[in-house]
């Protein structure tokens, strides 16, 4: 009925109207659905039919049977902007292990026997005991020399000379199969096969076994005896001896016990001059035991003096001697070499060579069998293995095959059965998998010497095995890459990791107060992802979800969400009878009713309005949309078009200069002096994440730091747990370096007292160890000599230190120059580097020496109890840094 009190037709579609207009509906026919003023045969995507009307589905479905998150029946992108994909009845932001997202928007299963997949026929992870290939999961089905390996998907070969194993299940993980049986020409030893037994072992042909030698102190030996005993033991009678018994000596090459001269009781050495003691009727000079008769004239060359004082004539074999036996030379003629046993020979026994020069029979290098000069041998004993012409237990840069050693390959510092098989590298390469490589492939680490796997799931990770960047579908989360974010956080997909929720929300899909799907207070209420003390105006409080819901439209205030639910209108409706909000005026769409209670046209860029200038518009005409009550061509920066069918400009965020949607995460550019974080602008970036002042975005620090203002691991402000901060080098270390201690209240380093090589605490009375020449005593290390001296090192005979003058800049110190001081003139101070500075100032000392380059901000020091150094450049003002 108009105002004129005329009854006027209510659209086709309508059953009841306030007006003539599509959307001024207030109940539909039979056959239609109430929907925003509209009677529709169906609903719009995103709404679900329920007692003829239709209500809107839950903001994660795209459309739905029922409200609440777990009755979609198709997803896309939801209002914050992100893809979300179907799995049971729920859109999801992931889709579970063993799915994958499809470009339908659902959760499809991966194919059988695959965990994770980016397709239905590209798998990128497999179940236990089946592996990739082309795509698919296929069974591991290994050869004999081969063992399956679920953490790898894939089959370890057996170690070298296995011929069959299994996967090792000890803690050595250097170590990734066990050898069950060895290959044709192989020794087992445990659960290794040899080419030749290891030290400490002998090999048993019969059974091609390594056993161990019965001496325990034993490192080369057969079955029957010993030939190389360890450190401070000698070879004696095929035995390990710590001692030599009297009547032998210690033959430093070989480490054997050897016979002494027949005159000596003990000796030094094999020479009828190295006696220390004598046998009885002789007496001991030079060396040498002498008869104790009265000592006569020299008989000729080739005699000697028996013990009737005649000259007797000496062996054939001897040019001189000192008995008649062939054992009893003391020269031999030309041709012919003297051995250690006082016998002549054409040609030396093993281990000695002839040497034309002294014409004794001289040792070959320790361990070598025949030689032709001391520095070149030929064959060593059974166990040792020849390199560069020597005898070597184990070989340097190369592998023993056979009775010589062979080089590794370039890059390998050593290697084992093969030369490729490397066990070390050379610096700057870094192993893996018994290569050398120049670099650490993706998804490794390296700790200076070999390459490491970086954790489960993560594609790049710091020289700690702490990760940085984690593989496809999973997010960082406290250096580790996990599926599904914790409690209290939530996952961003564009930054890859689980960035904490808001102190308001206890879950959350956004790190704003305006992101939370439950909030941390149980008594508060949540509208809009934000959680309040009071429903807002405009919405109605829901006891079912705790949630303010939004009223129709057509309402100001309401009790529900349905359009006749309203309690109050705004000023150009009023409520009727059956609750719904009705215009006052009759006018048509496009026109207003003016004082007179006429009805006016609206401007032309007006669909609907309350007057007649541009500024009076309700909604816009296309192309134009709704700013305020202005209609414009497009929204302004700062603005966003929520919805293009009601064409109004909605504002962005408040952190947002632009954006494409209304949630904090939304953000396409920020307003000054705020950081990008992922698609958020903050003021200061969340916990481990710096602002890069240049970029203007929030970076990841390294993963040891939990705060910092750079990349890397030398920019840390505080640590993460576990760790200790070194606050003068601005890192976090697993453990604190020689010199430092940990402080028991903090996780900071601080430096020991100077006297202290390392310590527990601070002070001279807590050093854990001294430096050399130092005496330690119960915590305290004291300097044996006078003030402004160091023990250099002790008198070898008396005991007593060699003491020498530190450096004319300390007045104490452990060494020899400027950098070892552990006490200062009165008017320096001690840095941590171990020098003695000035302090900083513009007057000149007392003794007219100037201030040097590099000087400490003393009263920085006292205030502080820490040392800070100065750089001067005058007339520059110095700079400051840790002292």
């Amino acid at each position: 009925m108009s105002k004129r009190g005329k009854c006027h037709f209510c659209d086709t579609t309508c059953l009841q109207c306030t007006g003539p207009e599509s959307e001024a509906c207030t109940t539909c026919r039979e056959t239609r659905l109430f929907e925003d003023g509209r009677c529709v045969t169906h609903c719009q995507a995103g709404r679900f039919a329920m007692g003829k009307q239709c209500l809107l589905c839950h903001h994660t479905c795209k459309a739905c049977t029922d409200e609440g998150p777990d009755n979609c029946t198709s997803c896309g992108t939801d209002r914050f902007g992100l893809p979300r994909y179907l799995f049971q009845d729920q859109c999801r932001e992931a889709c579970p292990e063993g799915f994958f997202h499809s470009a339908m928007m659902r959760c499809e299963p991966c194919a059988a026997k695959c965990i994770n997949c980016v397709a239905a026929d590209r798998c990128v992870q497999c179940s236990p005991g089946y592996k990739i290939q082309n795509g698919h999961c296929v069974q591991l089905k290994c050869s004999t020399d081969e063992v399956s390996d679920a953490e790898e998907e894939d089959c370890l070969p057996c170690d070298e000379g296995c011929n069959k194993c299994k996967r090792n299940d000890s803690e050595d993980k250097k170590q990734k199969t066990a050898c069950l049986e060895c290959k044709d020409g192989y020794y087992q030893f445990g659960v290794d096969c040899h080419r030749s037994c290891p030290d400490w072992t002998y090999d048993v042909k019969e059974t091609m076994t390594c056993s161990p030698c019965e001496d325990i102190h034993c490192a080369i030996c057969d079955q029957s005896q010993c030939y190389w005993c360890d450190d401070g033991y000698y070879t004696s009678g095929g035995e390990c001896v710590a001692h030599c018994q009297e009547g032998y000596f210690v033959d430093k090459e070989s480490m054997e016990c050897e016979p002494c001269h027949t005159d000596c009781r003990s000796c030094g050495g094999p020479r009828f001059d190295d006696c220390d003691s004598c046998e009885d009727g002789f007496t001991l000079k030079n060396g040498e035991c002498l008869n104790e008769k009265l000592e006569l004239a020299a008989c000729p060359e080739t005699q000697f003096r028996n013990s009737q004082d005649k000259c007797e004539p000496c062996h054939s074999s001897c040019k001189t001697c000192f008995d008649a036996r062939k054992e009893n030379c003391s020269t031999c003629n030309h041709g012919h070499f003297l051995t250690p046993y006082q016998t002549c020979v054409s040609h030396c026994p093993s281990g000695t060579f002839g040497n034309k020069t002294s014409g004794l029979c001289d040792p070959c290098l320790s361990g070598c069998v025949t030689c032709q000069e001391a520095q070149a041998c030929h064959r060593c004993h059974t166990g040792l293995h020849l390199q560069n012409g020597a005898c070597v237990v184990e070989c340097q840069r190369g592998f023993p095959q056979g009775d010589e050693c062979h080089p590794c390959s370039l890059n390998c510092e050593s290697c084992k059965e093969r030369p490729s098989n490397c066990l070390s590298c050379e610096r700057p390469f870094l192993l893996l998998d018994n290569s050398c490589l120049s670099s650490c492939p993706k998804g490794y680490y390296d700790n200076n010497t070999e390459c490491h796997h970086c954790p489960n799931h993560c594609s790049e990770c710091n020289q700690d095995g702490l990760c940085k960047k984690c593989a496809d579908y999973y997010f960082l989360h406290e250096a580790a890459c996990v599926d599904d974010c914790p409690k209290g956080y939530f996952a961003s997909e564009q930054q890859q990791e689980c960035m904490q929720c808001h102190a308001d929300c206890a879950s959350c899909d956004g790190p704003s107060e305006d992101d939370c799907d439950v909030c941390r207070n149980p008594k508060a209420v949540r509208y809009n992802g934000e959680c309040l003390a009071r429903c807002p105006n405009s919405t109605y409080y829901d006891k079912n979800t705790n949630e303010c819901r939004d009223c129709d439209k057509s309402c100001l205030t309401c009790s529900g969400h349905e359009p006749n639910n309203c309690l109050s209108c705004d000023t150009n409706r009023r409520v009727d009878n059956s609750g719904h909000c009705v215009w006052y005026s009759d006018c048509y769409m496009d026109s207003y009713m003016d004082p007179n209670g006429n009805c006016q046209q609206c401007h032309t860029w007006c669909h609907r309005c309350n007057g007649p200038g541009e500024d009076h518009c309700l909604s816009c005409n296309e192309p134009r949309f709704l700013l305020n009550t202005s209609c414009v061509k497009k929204c302004p920066v700062g603005y966003y078009v929520e919805d293009k069918d009601e064409r109004v400009c909605q504002r962005c965020h408040f952190s947002c200069e632009s954006c494409d949607g209304h949630h904090s995460q939304q953000c396409s550019t920020c307003k000054p002096g705020l950081f990008k974080q992922a698609g958020s602008c903050v003021q200061t970036c969340s916990e481990s994440h710096f602002g890069n002042k240049t970029t203007m975005l929030c970076e990841r620090c390294d993963p040891s730091c939990s705060q910092c203002v750079g990349s890397g691991n030398k920019n840390c402000l505080s640590c993460r747990e576990d760790y200790v901060y070194m606050r003068q080098w601005g890192q976090c270390l697993k453990s604190c370096p020689p010199g430092y201690y940990k402080d028991i209240w903090s996780s900071d380093c601080h430096k020991c007292h100077p006297t202290c090589k390392t310590c527990s605490d601070e002070g001279a009375l807590n050093c854990q160890s001294c430096y050399d020449g130092f005496t330690f005593e119960g915590g305290f290390c004291d300097n044996p000599c006078f003030i402004g001296h160091y023990p250099a090192s002790k008198d070898s005979k008396r005991g007593d230190p060699n003491c020498r003058t530190c450096d004319p800049s300390c007045e104490g110190c452990w060494g020899p120059n400027m950098w070892e001081c552990t006490l200062c003139p009165a008017s320096q101070i001690l840095s941590d580097d171990g020098r003695c500075l000035r302090c900083c100032g513009n007057k000149t000392p007392r003794d007219d020496i100037p201030i040097p380059r590099e000087c400490c901000d003393c009263e920085a020091s006292q205030s502080k109890q820490k040392h800070t150094l100065s750089y001067l450049f005058a007339p520059i003002k110095p700079l400051l840094s840790s002292c």
